[in-house]
């Protein structure tokens, strides 16, 4: 099938001159009939973990049906060759397109009802399919995110705010792109991908634009259950440029959705929240959720120990209370969007808020609201501080070397 057939069976025959400029050719290098799911893998370099990838996945070929499809995103000629008896569908771009175009390039070549978006250098647990088969057999959904576990004992790790949101199934957006399941018919309805972002918030702006076909916000769902085993980065200088690449990406997001921080904050409130989804049969979910469990506690437990999540209403009650003890002020240190959020939800349980805390000293003398906004030199040992910034991983260093304790003098929520 040409690329101009493939965009037609979709109705995306709109992208065929943006496609056009980069696809090479495709080659069907395997035919699974009639596949539940299609999974869908872009890469741009031969990474060492891609292999060990794509074996663990035609393990589990064994019992679930599903195809790979593989997007080589401008890497040298022939460099994928060693992945090629792991692929079905092979597909080559003329240059690195970024994160969402070649993802939407593979989708358009996809067969089955559901497509499932996965890293190149992740690892799947192996029982991944089965948890997604499992999920959409569950649940009346359009979409997935499944979690990151850590692949390797790297303290950059400690980084991540989003891998793992808990045990819990509950309404929320894809902000995981790279392990994410989607109805195909809504994905292909409204576009897929936005192919103007290379990299960063891709989810989050998909779920704005399904929500146009299907208000009903419990379709989009988070699950711990599929798992794969990914490193937030290798490196310092990785991570500060995955960092601003997400900063871009957010102010094209709030360009295009200007009340984009409202949506973030209507999904919250659902978060945490599983007597709001839409259930058909739950099945063996809960068995299969104690063997997943089970074979991750440990890198679960890490996780879980990393920060609060502010949508975590309960655990904020339990533990600011005693872990506030003989303190007589706390400060929120970030005087952001997220400062603010995270005002509102102390406010919400009811938590006495003295103000903020900013290393942004045109902040200074300030006020959010009716808080104002101070020096952190300010800092005494009767104040309590709550890191709220995307910038938490600094903002904790520079604690600690005033003596601070993390989880005893301060605590981390997003």
């Amino acid at each position: 099938m040409c690329l101009k057939e493939a965009l037609t069976q979709i109705n995306w025959t709109n992208k065929l001159e943006i496609y056009e400029q980069y696809f090479e050719y495709v080659k069907y290098l395997g035919d699974i009939q009639n596949p539940l799911f299609s999974v869908v893998i872009i890469s741009y370099r031969l990474h060492p973990d891609t292999l060990i990838n794509l074996r663990e996945l035609n393990q589990q070929k064994q019992s679930q049906s599903f195809e790979i499809i593989f997007v080589d995103n401008g890497g040298e000629i022939d460099e994928f060759d060693a992945l090629k008896p792991y692929i079905d569908t092979y597909i080559r771009l003329n240059q690195n397109t970024g994160a969402y175009l070649a993802r939407n390039v593979g989708a358009t070549f996809s067969k089955a009802p559901y497509l499932i978006f996965l890293e190149d250098d992740g690892i799947p647990d192996c029982e991944l399919i089965k948890a997604y088969k499992e999920l959409i057999q569950a649940y009346e959904v359009i979409s997935i995110r499944g979690v990151y576990l850590a692949k390797t004992d790297n303290p950059l790790n400690a980084r991540q705010t989003v891998y793992y949101l808990g045990n819990n199934h509950f309404p929320a957006y894809v902000n995981l792109e790279g392990n994410a399941l989607f109805l195909a018919k809504s994905f292909f309805q409204v576009g897929g991908w936005d192919d103007q972002i290379r990299y960063g918030h891709g989810g989050m702006e998909l779920a704005v634009r399904l929500l146009k076909i299907e208000p009903d916000k419990r379709k989009q769902i988070y699950s711990p259950l599929p798992i794969i085993y990914h490193d937030l980065v290798k490196d310092e200088q990785e991570f500060l440029v995955k960092r601003r690449k997400h900063e871009l990406a957010y102010l094209y997001l709030k360009e295009k959705h200007p009340d984009i921080d409202q949506f973030i904050r209507d999904w919250q409130s659902m978060f945490l929240s599983d007597t709001e989804l839409s259930s058909k049969s739950l099945g063996d979910l809960d068995t299969l959720m104690q063997q997943i469990y089970q074979r991750n506690q440990r890198a679960i437990h890490y996780m879980n120990q990393l920060f609060i999540p502010s949508y975590d209403s309960e655990q904020i009650r339990r533990l600011l209370p005693r872990l506030m003890h003989n303190r007589e002020n706390l400060f929120i240190f970030g005087a952001g969007s997220l400062g603010e959020h995270v005002l509102n939800v102390l406010n919400k349980n009811d938590i006495v808020v003295a103000g903020f805390l900013d290393n942004n000293s045109a902040k200074w003398n300030n006020k959010i609201k009716q808080y104002s906004i101070f020096n952190p030199n300010r800092i005494t040992n009767r104040d309590f501080i709550v890191i709220a910034s995307i910038y938490s991983y600094e903002i904790r260093i520079q604690l600690e070397q005033m003596g601070l304790k993390n989880n005893q003098d301060f605590i981390i929520i997003h």
